[in-house]
């Protein structure tokens, strides 16, 4: 099987977390809200592979006990949790893994929400006060547990779709407008995408030119930028 690229492929790959169904946007509105607002009434958001931001992807990013979080618990081989705890929870802590992290448990979570703001003048006061409480009541139970990234669904789609590349097509190319969202077809997004790869690898290099840091990626333009505007939106598979 041929190598995916992604410069030449007509049926791009898309990820999302979640299904694939056309689902009603209740956000939706006639004159867009802002830059993540649904631009049709009916559909799904999704990034373009491997571009994607994890926090967009629906859900919450790391509180692993909400619904539709993208994380998922660390599990020992009897399927038990590792929480700060599980014996085996320093042993992980020492080793190197770039794909787990240890978060606050559900309950420390919404005791450390107790804490004022970090420039509040009774800050280290209150903050002791809470340690304390928390010893006093709660040492037995765990503060911190183990998560790890949940993998995204990727499906191939060759449409039409709705992106914030539209400054990168021309005019003839742009099916409809909703606020910074432009519709277009999958082939014409693909052309935008890399025109926008090609801009961000030629500002990594001056970038890096300036502070003397790694040379870029040769994987990822987008490895020094943030990707909220790779998201797309899909109105029906």
């Amino acid at each position: 099987m041929a190598k995916y690229d992604i410069t030449k492929a007509k049926r791009l790959k898309f990820a999302r977390f979640g299904g694939l169904s056309s689902v009603i946007q209740e956000g939706y509105k006639s004159k867009s809200e802002g830059f993540h607002s649904p631009p049709a009434t009916r559909g799904f958001y999704a990034f373009v592979w491997p571009y994607y931001e994890m926090f967009l992807l629906g859900g919450y990013a790391n509180m692993v006990w909400k619904t539709g979080s993208k994380f998922i618990y660390v599990r020992d081989k009897n399927g038990n949790i590792i929480n700060d705890k599980h014996p085996d929870y320093d042993k992980i802590c020492d080793e190197d893994r770039p794909h787990h992290w240890s978060v606050q448990t559900k309950k420390f979570s919404a005791h450390k929400e107790k804490y004022p703001d970090y420039d509040a003048p009774d800050y280290d006061v209150k903050a002791d006060a809470l340690d304390k409480e928390w010893e006093d009541n709660h040492k037995d139970e765990p503060k911190w547990v183990f998560v790890e990234k949940s993998s995204p669904r990727i499906f191939e789609f060759g449409g039409e779709l709705w992106h914030h590349l539209g400054d990168r097509l021309k005019p003839f190319q742009v099916l409809a407008r909703h606020g910074s969202w432009s519709k277009s077809s999958v082939e014409d997004f693909r052309a935008a995408l890399e025109k926008e790869m090609h801009a961000a690898r030629k500002n990594e290099r001056n970038y890096c030119g300036v502070v003397s840091v790694a040379m870029p990626s040769t994987k990822s333009p987008f490895r020094m930028s943030g990707k909220d505007h790779l998201e797309v939106f899909i109105e029906k598979i």
